[in-house]
C-alpha cells in the first residue's frame, strides 16, 4: 500500500529483499535500492545507504564516485550511512571506518542524533578490536545518560565486547 512513498518504501523493500526466498526476486529488490540510492535528487538516498550497509548490498561498489559524493556531502546522516555502505567495497579500510566512527563519537559534541547513527553503525559493524572496545566503553559510560545517544553507545559496547570482556 505505501510501496511509492518515499522513505518508508525502502523499508518494504528490505523486507521484501530479506523474505525473497528466490535469489533473482532478492537481487531484483536489491537493485531498487541501490537505484534509489544513485538518485541524487531523492528523498530515499539516506535510507538506502542505511539499508544498502544493513543488507550488505554489493551491488553499490560498481558505484564508486557516488558513494565518494555521498560521503563527502552536506548531508552529515547520509554521509555517515554511505561510509558504513562503502566499508563493504574494501575490507581494508573497514577498520579504519570503525576508528573514524570512534572519533566523531569523541569529538561530535551535542549532534547526539549523529553520535547515534555512529554507535549503532559501529554495533552493526562488530568486531571492534581491543583498544576499539576500550575506547567505545568509555566514551559509553561517560556519555550522559539524558543523552539519545547514550543507550545506542552502551548497546554497541556490549555487542562488541569480546568474549574474554564479557566476563
Amino acid at each position: 500500500l505505501s510501496g511509492t512513498e518515499p522513505a518508508y518504501r525502502i523499508g518494504i523493500w528490505r523486507v521484501m529483499a530479506q523474505a525473497a526466498t528466490d535469489s533473482g526476486k532478492r537481487h531484483n529488490w536489491y537493485h531498487k535500492i541501490v537505484d534509489a540510492f544513485s538518485d541524487t535528487d531523492g528523498k530515499d538516498r539516506t535510507h538506502a545507504a542505511e539499508t544498502i550497509a544493513k543488507l550488505k548490498i554489493h551491488a553499490v561498489c560498481q558505484y564508486p564516485s557516488l558513494i565518494h559524493d555521498a560521503i563527502a556531502g552536506k548531508d552529515k546522516i547520509l554521509s555517515l550511512y554511505s561510509l558504513w555502505a562503502g566499508s563493504l567495497c574494501d575490507a581494508d579500510l573497514t577498520n579504519s571506518i570503525r576508528d573514524s566512527l570512534l572519533n566523531l563519537l569523541a569529538s561530535d559534541g551535542n549532534d547526539t542524533v549523529r553520535k547515534a547513527v555512529a554507535a549503532y553503525m559501529l554495533r552493526r559493524m562488530a568486531n571492534l578490536s581491543n583498544i576499539q572496545w576500550k575506547k567505545l566503553t568509555k566514551m559509553a559510560l561517560s556519555e550522559p545518560v539524558s543523552s539519545p545517544a547514550a543507550a545506542y553507545m552502551l548497546s554497541a559496547a556490549i555487542v562488541a565486547a569480546s568474549p574474554e570482556e564479557e566476563q
